[in-house]
C-alpha cells in the first residue's frame, strides 16, 4: 500500500507544478499575442510604404484576426488594409475598410483622405472634394488634403481654387513646392513636349550618352528632365560628343516649336539656352575646338578686378577678337539648333509618341521610351487622373510604447 502511494504521490505532483506553470504562463502568452497583433499592424502600415504586396495584405488579415488592438489602432488598421486593397484595384472592398473604420472612429481624418483618393480614381469628383474638406475640417493643417484637393480642381479646371490649395498645401509642408505647385493640364503638357524632345534627340544622334530616364515631375524649379548615364567613367568628351550635347540641349525648345509654333515658345526653355551658351563658350574659348579661332585659351572676355573700394570690369580679349568669340558661339548655337530640328520635323510622330507615354506615365525609363517606339506599352500601371496617391496612415503603437508614423505611399 505504501509503496503504491509515493508513486501517485509523485504523479499528483509533477501535475500540479504543470498546471502551476502553465497558469503563471497565461498573461505572458496573451501578452505575446497582443505582441504579434501589434507587430502585424505595425507591418500592415509599413506595407502601405511599398508597392502592391500580397504580404501586406496578409500582415493586415493576421492583425484584424487578433482582440489586442485598441479600437483606434484596429480602424487604422482598416484603413491600411483599404491601402493596400485599392493599390491592388480593389476598390470596393477598400471603401467598404474605410467604412468600417470610419464606424470606429468617426473623426479620422486619415481615413477620409484615402477614401477621397478612391473616389478620385472613380472618377466621382464631388465625392472626392467632400471628403477632402471633411479631413481639413476635421485638420486645418492636413496639408495632403489641400494638395489632393487642389488636383481635383485642376481636374476640374478651376484653377484659382486649385492654386490656392496648392499655395496652402506648401505653406503647410514646402516638399509640395517641389511636386505640384499650380502645374495646369497644358502646362504639363507643353512640359512632356519639352522633354520627348530632349529624349528623343538623345536616342537620335550619334555620340550621345544613353538615355536612363525621362521625367514631367517637377524637381525644385525644374518642370521636368531627362536623364543620361556614360556608359563608362569619362575623363574628356570628344568634339562630336559635345555636338551631340548641343542638339541634345536644343531638342527642348524646337519640340515647342514644332508643336506649338514660335510664337508659343515658352520662358521654360531659358535653362536650355544658358546650358547650351555654356556649352559653346567652353568648346570655343577654353577647349580649342574652334576652327575660327584654333586651340589658344581665351578665358572670358572681361575680368573683374577689385580696387578696393569698387569692382571694375576689364577686357581680357580685344574688342575683335571677343566679338569672334561670340560669332563662333553663336554658330555652334545655331549649328546644334538645326541639327534639332531637322531631327524632330522628320520624327514628329515619335516626339508625340515619347510625349503621350510621359502624360500617361509621368516617368518612362530609356528602355521603355524605345519600346513606345516600336509600339510596345509599358508593363505597369496606368497614371490616371486621380490625385497623387498620397496615403497618409496613422500611427500604430508598438509594445515597447514607440510609435509608427507613415505620411504616405
Amino acid at each position: 500500500m505504501g509503496s503504491q502511494t509515493i508513486p501517485n504521490m509523485r504523479q499528483v505532483m509533477w501535475k500540479l507544478i504543470v498546471i502551476a506553470t502553465l497558469l503563471s504562463a497565461a498573461p505572458a502568452y496573451a501578452q505575446s499575442v497582443i505582441v504579434f497583433g501589434n507587430n502585424d499592424a505595425q507591418q500592415c502600415s509599413l506595407y502601405t510604404k511599398l508597392p502592391v504586396s500580397s504580404s501586406g495584405l496578409e500582415y493586415c488579415e493576421e492583425a484584424l484576426k487578433y482582440g489586442g488592438l485598441s479600437e483606434h489602432d484596429r480602424a487604422v488598421t482598416l484603413m491600411n488594409r483599404g491601402i493596400n486593397l485599392k493599390r491592388a484595384g480593389r476598390y470596393d472592398e477598400a471603401m467598404a475598410d474605410y467604412e468600417a473604420a470610419l464606424k470606429l472612429i468617426p473623426e479620422l481624418a486619415e481615413v477620409f483622405v484615402n477614401r477621397g483618393v478612391v473616389y478620385a480614381h472613380l472618377k466621382q469628383y464631388e465625392r472626392a472634394i467632400e471628403d477632402f474638406d471633411r479631413a481639413i475640417f476635421l485638420d486645418p493643417e492636413f496639408a495632403i488634403a489641400y494638395r489632393n484637393r487642389g488636383y481635383i480642381y485642376d481636374t476640374l479646371g478651376q484653377y484659382e481654387r486649385s492654386i490656392d490649395d496648392y499655395d496652402e498645401a506648401i505653406r503647410l509642408d514646402s516638399e509640395y513646392a517641389e511636386t505640384y505647385y499650380g502645374k495646369t493640364k497644358d502646362e504639363k503638357r507643353l512640359t512632356a513636349y519639352h522633354e520627348a524632345g530632349h529624349a528623343l534627340m538623345a536616342l537620335s544622334v550619334n555620340d550621345a550618352d544613353p538615355l536612363l530616364k525621362a521625367t514631367i515631375l517637377p524637381r525644385g524649379k525644374m518642370l521636368g528632365m531627362i536623364t543620361q548615364l556614360p556608359e563608362r567613367n569619362q575623363l574628356s568628351l570628344s568634339l562630336a560628343q559635345m555636338k551631340a550635347r548641343m542638339a541634345i540641349i536644343m531638342g527642348g525648345r524646337v519640340a515647342e516649336e514644332v508643336v506649338y509654333g514660335k510664337k508659343k515658345v515658352t520662358s521654360g526653355t531659358t535653362s536650355d539656352i544658358e546650358q547650351a551658351t555654356k556649352l559653346a563658350r567652353a568648346m570655343v574659348a577654353r577647349r580649342g575646338m574652334s576652327e575660327e579661332l584654333g586651340p589658344p585659351t581665351y578665358g572670358d572676355s572681361q575680368e573683374e578686378v577689385s580696387s578696393g573700394q569698387s569692382v571694375t570690369q576689364i577686357p581680357t580679349v580685344s574688342e575683335e577678337t571677343a566679338r569672334r568669340i561670340d560669332a563662333e558661339i553663336r554658330r555652334i548655337v545655331d549649328e546644334g539648333y538645326a541639327t534639332a530640328r531637322s531631327v524632330l520635323q522628320k520624327k514628329t510622330a515619335d516626339l508625340h509618341v515619347i510625349a503621350e507615354g510621359l502624360l500617361t506615365y509621368e516617368s518612362l525609363s530609356g528602355d521603355e521610351i524605345r519600346d513606345l517606339l516600336t509600339g510596345k506599352q509599358p508593363s505597369r500601371p496606368v497614371e490616371d487622373d486621380a490625385p497623387p496617391s498620397d496615403e497618409p496612415t496613422a500611427p500604430v503603437p508598438t509594445t515597447t510604447y514607440q510609435f509608427l508614423w507613415l505620411s504616405g505611399g
